[in-house]
This record gives structure tokens, sequence and C-alpha cells, in this order.
């Protein structure tokens, strides 16, 4: 009786720690701890929006938001949480036939390090003077997020 007891105390103790291996899922989760990029497919026609300055250099600013924060408050940078703009080191632009790809490194609002967040945001962008474009709901989770902005985003604060 006495081995039947242990027995089964040994066979509960192995489930117990077999279903705590399942519950671990295996392999860390690590979309807090790598360093966010967003990838911006543009038309051409949006992207020429931009002013050139005295420096010839394109003038653009684009913020990761809470979710629900509005187009006056984004402008106003309130609600922001990381973000990025034309002047930031690692900002990289080309021309894919009628779009621009835009790769911007985010970087934290606050502290101005790399910005390693997930989550949904509301993601707003600035070209040139006063052209602010919105695309809500977007899904950070990965090193890469990848969006695109046509007519259709824009909106006025």
């Amino acid at each position: 009786m006495r081995s039947t007891i242990k027995c089964l105390g040994i066979i509960a103790f192995v489930a117990i720690i077999g279903f705590g291996f399942t519950a671990c899922g295996g392999e860390d989760d690590d979309s807090n701890t790598v360093s966010k990029t967003l990838s911006i497919t543009i038309p051409e026609t949006i992207f020429n929006q931009v002013n050139y300055g005295p420096d010839n250099g394109v003038r653009f600013s684009i913020g990761v938001f809470i979710a629900g924060t509005t187009v006056q408050q984004a402008s106003n940078g309130i609600g922001q949480i990381a973000g990025c703009h034309a002047g930031t080191p690692g900002v990289d632009y080309r021309q894919n036939g009628s779009n621009y790809i835009v790769t911007l490194p985010l970087y934290d609002a606050i502290t101005d390090e790399r910005w390693t967040g997930s989550g949904t945001f509301e993601i707003y962008m600035e070209l040139g003077n006063n052209n602010y474009y919105k695309v809500s709901s977007v899904n950070i989770s990965s090193a890469t997020t990848s969006i695109a902005i046509s007519a259709s985003n824009a909106v006025q604060p």
C-alpha cells in the first residue's frame, strides 16, 4: 500500500512538472527586448509633399502613440511613446517604382534610447508642413513592422 501511494505521488509530481514546462512555452518571448523598426511604404505623390529646406533634406516626423490618440493630441506630442524624424541616424529611404520605402529606427520619446515596446498603437506621420497621415491599430511586436500610407490615411488637426 505504501509503495502504491509513493508511486502515485511520483506520478503526480512528474505531471505537475510536465504541465509547468508546457505552460512556459519553451522559448523566451523577446518582443519587449528587441529594438523596433518601422518600414513604411509611401506613394511618390505623397512623399513629394515634404519640404526641402536649405540643406536639401527631407522633412518628416513619425510618432507611435497610445491607442485612441487624436490627431490634435498627436500634433502636440500628447500620448507619444516612440518616434523618429528625418535627421535620426539610421533612417533609410529608397525609391521602389512609384513608391518610397522609408525604414525608421524607433526611439523612446522620453529616454531617446532605442524603443523595445510592443502592442497595438496609432501611427501618425507628418510630411513637410502640416501634412498628417494616420494608420490605426498597428500591431508592433516583431523587430520590423511594415505599414503603408495612402491618400486615405490623410487627417487634419
